[in-house]
């Protein structure tokens, strides 16, 4: 049994070694560049910031650029060995073909575990620093581009809409202003009703010479605005939409507005147009580790896109429970208590029960009390005191989710009393009453059910109230956030079980339940698509320095840069499968997989039949 040849192996790895790590330099330097070379010409980023994103996607770059570089590191070297006679040198020495391409297979495996190690530890912290760094906010988004000359699109009810100005500035102070805004050379018109929700987390810019035009989906333009200048306030939302991109609320307010649609012609001195603009960068797997991978395949919640839907569902079941649990109230007790939104006055449902309203299923009637023969409504003050009583021939009663600007969505319950008899009333003004806009949204549903009971007061009864409407409430028993804060495997069964009981009256569940599970489902088979695209792309390497080494040997009469091509296209080919593979497993599941690992089996098979004909030969 002879020696290994130790020192031919560290002669041959010291060569190859050089050569990778040059050629590496080189390509990863190349492509880090080119990814700087767009929002650099745009003006998205300074040049500090330039070369920050440029270190930043060395090493990401490094996923596809060692490879190849270790590929061709491997046939220079081995090149250099047979055309200067080495290789039959060594072999004339009784050192074989297997033994020749060892150091080859050790730098591939060294190779492999480097490139595991950066693709699931080190590369997507990188990754995410780097699109954060791209993915600037919305106001440098339309300082640029309207610096640029161009029109920034975004979307207003769906629809797509473009916003043009002449000139634009940016506003240092983040506070509201109050009349005209100084800063922004004497332009614009501050304050007022768009400042009233802004905050110190606000950004402000100054344009003048507008133009805002809206499109139909037949790409026509409905609706078309100008104004002489405008402030723009800007604030980024903190949770993201249901694509996993965050978003900016953009608050337009111009001065003397001119709008027209159609035929006809507005023109006012202000206008506020509200709309959002979605930013660049978004949640996505391939930002996280091997070990997060591994936790959000077990908790998808953790993800924007996935809790997103998890609460949609959570909504529509809360609303659907504390009807149920109003209803089950009056049924047993013949009361159920709410609170207003601001948690200090106490409501009191008096009826018999809850019957949901055919014409329109949002509604629930609730019937009269057999004593009474009314529905009534006792509101206790937390100062104490009498309540206030309001007594009504007929009642309706909505679940639903309540918007607020500052704040994530709730569940609330719109109380609407029709016949309210006025001397019951009382005079003092209750926080809460009044008004048609409620916790549920909408319209109210008509109000001539043929079962309406024959002591309601006509409308314009003398003395009588037609309707009276108290909102923003929620059950005493705050039911629904403990159904917010479910986990969706959980909320998937609770759903489950309500559509198993009664399908009809949750009949509002079936879309969300199928969008979370969809998107659910999709988010386990991108997390698995990646690790498995991670791993083939280390395998790759490997396959590719020993098939490099094996062509510099076989074709040695050869010049070098066609040497380089027999490993390059069929290297170009795996990596090209491997990519196509993991979106494949990502949309349909494992049959992805055998493209995936397809690409890296015929490389591995292609190294192994040259090998055997370099040793045959």
């Amino acid at each position: 049994m002879r020696s290994a040849p130790i020192t031919l192996w560290l002669y041959v790895l010291k060569d190859m070694w050089r050569q990778i790590l040059l050629t590496a330099g080189v390509l990863v330097t190349v492509l880090a560049f080119a990814l700087v070379v767009k929002p650099l010409a745009e003006g998205l980023l300074s040049p500090w910031q330039c070369l920050q994103l440029i270190g930043l996607s060395m090493l990401p770059a490094m996923q596809y650029a060692l490879p190849f570089a270790a590929c061709f590191g491997a046939t220079l070297s081995y090149y250099r060995l047979s055309s200067d006679n080495e290789i039959i040198a060594a072999q004339a020495g009784g050192v074989s073909h297997r033994s020749l391409i060892m150091p080859a297979i050790g730098s591939g495996v060294v190779l492999f575990l480097v490139l595991l190690v950066l693709s699931n530890f080190v590369i997507p912290r990188f990754l995410h620093r780097g699109e954060q760094l791209v993915a600037v906010n919305a106001a440098t988004f339309i300082e640029s581009t309207i610096k640029r000359g161009r029109a920034v699109r975004t979307d207003v009810q769906g629809r797509p809409a473009y916003i043009y100005a002449d000139t634009v500035r940016r506003i240092e102070d983040s506070r509201p202003s109050s009349g005209r805004a100084s800063a922004a050379g004497g332009g614009g018109g501050g304050g007022g009703d768009a400042a009233s929700a802004a905050n110190v987390g606000y950004e402000r810019l100054w344009l003048s010479g507008i133009l805002f035009v809206t499109f139909d989906s037949a790409g026509q333009i409905a609706w078309q605005g100008s104004a002489r200048e405008a402030i723009v306030w800007l604030r980024r939302r903190p949770t993201p939409d249901a694509d996993g991109r965050s978003s900016t609320e953009v608050v337009l307010k111009p001065v003397d507005f001119v709008g027209v649609q159609g035929t006809g012609r507005a023109q006012g001195g202000e206008a506020i147009q509200t709309f959002r603009i979605p930013n660049s960068m978004k949640e996505d797997p391939k930002f996280l580790s091997f070990g997060e991978l591994r936790r959000l395949s077990r908790t998808p919640d953790l993800l924007g896109p996935i809790d997103e839907r998890r609460r949609r569902l959570a909504l529509a079941l809360a609303e659907i429970e504390v009807a149920d649990q109003t209803r089950d109230a009056l049924r047993s007790q013949g009361a159920a208590e709410f609170i207003d939104s601001n948690g200090t006055t106490r409501y009191v449902l008096r009826g018999a029960d809850l019957r949901r309203v055919p014409r329109d299923p949002r509604w629930w009637r609730i019937r009269p009390d057999p004593g009474s023969r009314a529905v009534t409504v006792e509101r206790y003050s937390a100062e104490g005191g009498a309540p206030i009583v309001q007594r009504a021939g007929a009642g309706w009663l909505r679940v639903g989710i309540s918007n607020t600007l500052d704040g994530p969505d709730q569940v609330g319950v719109h109380i609407r009393l029709q016949g309210v008899s006025a001397q019951v009333v009382g005079t003092e003004s209750a926080g809460g009453l009044g008004g048609t806009g409620g916790a549920g949204g909408g319209s109210a549903p008509a109000f001539d059910d043929p079962d309406a009971p024959g002591e309601a007061l006509p409308p314009d009864a003398a003395g009588a109230i037609s309707e009276w409407n108290i909102t923003e409430l929620r059950p005493a028993t705050d039911l629904a956030s403990v159904i917010l804060g479910q986990p969706s495997p959980m909320l998937q069964q609770m759903s489950d079980n309500r559509l198993a009981v009664s399908a009809r009256e949750a009949e509002s569940l079936v879309a969300p339940l199928a969008e979370l599970r969809r998107a659910t489902a999709s988010l386990l088979r991108e997390i698995f698509s990646k690790q498995q695209e991670r791993i083939a792309m280390a395998a790759a390497c490997l396959v590719m320095v020993a098939l490099g080494s094996i062509m510099a040997m076989r074709l040695r009469e050869s010049l070098p840069l066609k040497i380089y091509l027999w490993a390059f296209f069929p290297a170009l080919a795996a990596v090209l499968t491997i990519s196509t593979g993991q979106q494949m497993t990502h949309r349909h599941g494992m049959m992805g997989l055998l493209v995936l690992w397809g690409g890296v089996a015929m490389l591995a098979a292609y190294a192994v039949v040259e090998f055997r004909r370099l040793a045959r030969h």
